[in-house]
């Protein structure tokens, strides 16, 4: 309801900016959102534009026993349009902030959720030379069919994302 009313004050457009995810849905499910124009922001259509929207998959990489945090695997999300290959995709995962803490440290950190867990968007190929190459993990990947609105939904929630910062755990993100 908060959301609502600052849609309706001088405030709406600045709002629809940050939580285009978010604007698009009430817009879709209520009458009284006003209509605001999105291609407006900026810093969301620069965000949007990068982004490859025709293919998108999950990729699940395979578990890596010497490093705790890996030690179930980690999951990304991959965007990728027919026209480039794979290895130029555009990669979204959640990651951990470390500090080269020692190994108690390390352990003691990831199981008490004392790592900001934040997520980043790269290219696949360098998450295929870390994973492949460093780690000698391997990479799955699985295409999901999903329409063009359902990909531009994702990327208008990672945009809202892409500030957000979490407390992460090793066992259970």
């Amino acid at each position: 309801t908060e959301f609502l009313k600052i849609l309706q004050s001088k405030e709406a457009q600045q709002l629809a900016c940050q939580f285009p995810a978010r604007y698009k849905w009430l817009a879709r499910e209520t009458v009284q959102t006003p209509v605001i124009d999105l291609t407006l922001c900026d810093e969301l259509m620069h965000f949007r534009e990068g982004f490859q929207k025709k293919n998108f998959y999950i990729a699940y990489v395979s578990e890596f026993l010497d490093a705790p945090a890996s030690a179930f695997g980690h999951v990304m999300l991959v965007f990728q349009d027919e026209k480039a290959p794979i290895d130029l995709a555009d990669t979204v995962h959640f990651a951990a902030t470390t500090n080269r803490e020692n190994a108690f440290e390390y352990a003691i950190k990831g199981l008490s959720g004392g790592f900001d867990g934040y997520f980043i968007r790269e290219p696949f190929f360098r998450k295929k030379k870390d994973y492949l190459l460093f780690e000698q993990r391997a990479i799955h990947l699985y295409k999901v069919d999903l329409s063009q609105d359902e990909i531009e939904n994702m990327i208008l929630h990672l945009y809202e994302l892409r500030k957000a910062k979490f407390r992460y755990y090793f066992v259970d993100e």
